[in-house]
């Protein structure tokens, strides 16, 4: 969000009002995006050189504009672009002449990562890659690498204390290694799930009660990561939890957290990947949605998203959602315009 104090706090309250859109830029295909790299400074920690070109960020300006487009298309009454001196503006014709107007550089444009890639490529020779196909490293005969991003916001909102205790966990963020439990719910009548109502201003309300089971479930879930920490090599484990303090033996570890008052606000849980609410099914009175996306009660919206799924399905649903779209917007299509219609 732009600005800060009343300004920002002032956006804040049009979250439950509010949609967010991304546009993903993939560099190395073009010579003015040609990507960053990373190096090791002397104490061992990476620094990130990304050179935001302005090629890039004029890819950036573009992108915002598609996308405030297809917001005013879909109804939105005010969009703000991504970039700290952007105005909210209520009609296409201004929003595109403030975007257009808007100075393109780094720190005042929007521009972030996600799904950090690469680094340690796979490859069949080791002149082109770092890892051989079967992960296993091409100089380093005993390491082998199978790993996924860890982001500064992800590992910032799980962090234990404020202030220099925090701020002195940060200082590791480069020699961490993080872990999640995935923990599934509608399968015990301790973990019934929860229900999102809406008040009266239009707004959802979200009821989850974190039972006993459910809390005892990440007791349970804290003690088998810290001993897979530990067996992997680890030298100090920190659990997710408020009151948490670091250990450096899984005896120390396991009884701390053994001895850790599961309570909501401290048990550090939180939802990805958020699927179900307009779940599929082949009677209106099982479910909200019909098996070709339309919805049951309302004759001209199809629903063709996660919330399709009739519970959380225990992983990252990316694959299975573009599989169940592109299946019913193929039907969509045909449906409204007559003729069969391939999407990839």
């Amino acid at each position: 969000l732009p600005g800060f104090g009343e300004k920002q706090a002032a956006l804040y309250r049009q979250f439950p009002n509010a949609n967010l859109m991304l546009a993903l830029m993939r560099d190395g295909f073009h010579e003015g995006a040609v990507g960053g790299k990373v190096e090791l400074q002397g104490d061992g920690s990476p620094l990130l050189d990304y050179p935001l070109t302005d090629y890039v960020l004029e890819g950036a300006r573009r992108s915002m504009l598609a996308m405030a487009q297809i917001q005013f298309e879909a109804g939105a009454t005010t969009v703000y672009p991504g970039h700290e001196l952007a105005e909210g503006t209520s009609t296409w014709q201004a929003t595109k002449a403030a975007i257009e107007a808007l100075p393109m550089k780094p720190l005042l444009t929007k521009i972030g990562s996600a799904h950090v890639m690469g680094g340690c490529g796979l490859a069949g020779d080791e002149k082109l890659g770092v890892t051989r196909p079967d992960g296993q490293h091409w100089q380093i005969e005993n390491l082998s690498i199978h790993d996924g991003s860890l982001f500064p916001t992800s590992i910032g909102a799980n962090l234990p204390g404020f202030g220099e205790k925090q701020a002195a966990l940060y200082r590791q963020f480069p020699k961490a290694n993080v872990m999640l439990a995935l923990m599934r719910d509608g399968f015990h009548e301790g973990a019934v799930g929860g229900k999102v109502e809406l008040q009266s201003d239009g707004s959802p309300l979200l009821d989850y009660p974190l039972t006993d089971y459910v809390l005892e479930g990440a007791r349970r879930s804290m003690l088998a990561m810290a001993q897979i920490q530990f067996e992997a090599g680890a030298t100090m484990v920190y659990p997710g939890h408020e009151l948490a303090e670091g250990s450096s033996t899984w005896a120390a570890t396991k009884a701390a957290i053994d001895a850790l008052p599961m309570k909501p606000l401290l048990t550090k849980i939180g939802s990805a990947h958020v699927m179900g609410g307009c779940g599929l099914a082949g009677d209106e009175k099982l479910g909200v949605t019909r098996p070709d996306g339309q919805h049951w009660q309302i004759e001209n919206l199809s629903i063709h998203d996660g919330s399709l799924f009739p519970t959380s399905i225990g992983a990252n649903p990316q694959l299975s959602i573009y599989g169940n779209v592109n299946r019913l917007a193929q039907g969509l299509a045909k449906r409204l315009g007559g003729a069969a219609v391939a999407l990839a």
